[in-house]
């Protein structure tokens, strides 16, 4: 997803994918801010958490 721009062109690849990550046996101890975005940083850098969380 990426903001429109005057120069938008559907044909030109897009240098951002952006992905959910759903981890639904996850431990209750493991269910923070830092753990997650540790957990997330295996795919690619995280850039926010779902409001479930934060």
């Amino acid at each position: 997803m990426l903001k429109w721009t005057v120069g938008f062109n559907p044909q030109k690849e897009c240098p951002i994918i952006l992905i959910w990550i759903s981890l639904p046996e996850l431990k209750l101890e493991f269910s923070n801010q830092k753990t997650l975005f540790s957990i997330a940083n295996i795919f690619d850098k995280p850039l926010k958490l779902d409001k479930c969380y934060g």
